[in-house]
């Protein structure tokens, strides 16, 4: 799978969290890593390149993340 396949599947599990939950909880990177099956290590950097454009927003450590309003406009592009 590409990197934007990735891109979408991820954001595809934290807008569902979103959408599930009132008030949405964390998400952590190893319940997204197994869910997609890749390694923890490859879902933490792409965690942090989908923080840094915007699309998610996540701890210092990368443990865990949220949807943001950009990212929900992204998936639904």
């Amino acid at each position: 799978m590409c990197r934007s396949d990735h891109i979408q599947q991820v954001l595809k599990i934290l807008a569902k969290n979103a959408n599930d939950n009132v008030r949405p909880e964390l998400v952590k990177s190893v319940d997204i890593a197994g869910r997609l099956g890749v390694g923890l290590t490859e879902i933490k950097q792409l965690l942090k390149v989908m923080d840094g454009m915007g699309i998610v927003v996540c701890n210092t450590g990368v443990d865990y993340s949220l949807i943001t309003k950009q990212g929900v406009k992204q998936l639904n592009c």
